[in-house]
């Protein structure tokens, strides 16, 4: 079992009324704790503290695109970098980044945006690992 606490930081900033800038800062720990059933005794004895900061830019892009079949919605690319690290207890990885770049709707209603539909990759890089992922996401 796992016990976990943080605490998020998020700041958002429209530059000019197309573009956003998002800045977030995470801090957190996470600690297991023993789990007995029966016979079975799981105990892995973990305790870190996870930071995480990371950058994101967004944009609108023109109205008119053609074949786009969601003509009553905007569309929107995002890219990000995240950088990440652990204290604590030694893991595989202590420490890694991940860069990300995604397009796809983006709903507005004054100042509140939100996002529909997205389709992206992410790509993840450590001097002990790298990975690759193709993102699709929907919010309703």
């Amino acid at each position: 079992m796992v016990y976990a606490l943080g605490v998020l930081s998020h700041y958002a900033a429209h530059v000019p009324s197309d573009y956003h800038i998002e800045i977030k800062s995470l801090v957190s720990r996470y600690k297991t704790v023993p789990l007995n059933a029966g016979d079975l005794s799981i105990d892995y004895g973990l305790e870190i503290f996870m930071f995480r900061n990371g950058l994101a830019a967004s944009m609108f892009l023109p109205d008119h695109i053609p074949f786009w079949p969601f003509t009553n919605q905007k569309l929107s690319i995002k890219a990000s970098f995240t950088d990440t690290r652990f204290s604590g207890d030694d893991l595989f990885a202590n420490a890694y980044e991940e860069v990300a770049l995604d397009i796809g709707t983006a709903s507005q209603k004054g100042s509140a945006i939100w996002e529909s539909l997205r389709v992206g990759f992410h790509y993840t890089f450590s001097d002990t690992l790298n990975g690759f992922s193709l993102n699709l996401g929907y919010t309703f």
